[in-house]
């Protein structure tokens, strides 16, 4: 992975404090703008991202509140996720310190262009693809399986033939990658 450039080390830096609670009132705003984008097929994912802010938002002992106003677009859309993606950063005058969010694997080069471009972290709970050339500003809050499970399948159990059931061709491509 290339070094973070200072813009990067500035937002990581910022996520931290964020993360770590560790500021004081005069040096931090009140109100934390966070993006949402989120596909209308995860209603799961939107949900527990609302109830987890709530929550947050409601703790005895926050400093700030987290604001968010989730959109729910195509992700299989380039141009959707880019107008989004825009839509989030440009919001009110401020913008927004990062970006949570769903994306798919169609989508992901115009993400990670975006969010490489406009320095503004995209942080998703999707996997990372095999193929992907990566971003400094994408954060995968999930590892990359693909590698481990076909070394688990070659090299361990020397299997010469298996069955994979899958339920999209996102998972198809990741392992197949390596096959």
């Amino acid at each position: 992975m290339a070094p973070l450039n200072r813009m990067a080390r500035t937002r990581v830096f910022l996520f931290l404090i964020i993360c770590t609670q560790q500021y004081t009132h005069a040096a931090f705003p009140q109100n934390v703008p966070i993006g949402a984008i989120f596909s209308d097929q995860s209603r799961e994912e939107t949900t527990a991202f609302r109830n987890r802010l709530d929550m947050l938002n409601k703790a005895k002992d926050a400093s700030f509140k987290i604001v968010s106003e989730p959109k729910i677009v195509d992700t299989s859309s380039s141009f959707n996720m880019v107008n989004a993606v825009c839509s989030q950063i440009k919001r009110g005058s401020g913008g927004v310190y990062a970006i949570f969010g769903m994306y798919d694997m169609p989508a992901l080069d115009a993400v990670q262009d975006y969010s490489r471009n406009l320095q503004v972290s995209f942080i998703t709970p999707s996997y990372p693809p095999a193929y992907s050339k990566g971003s400094d500003f994408v954060v995968y809050m999930r590892p990359n399986l693909a590698r481990p499970v076909v070394d688990l399948i070659n090299k361990v159990y020397k299997w010469t033939s298996f069955t994979y059931v899958y339920d999209d061709d996102e998972v198809f491509y990741e392992y197949f990658t390596y096959a």
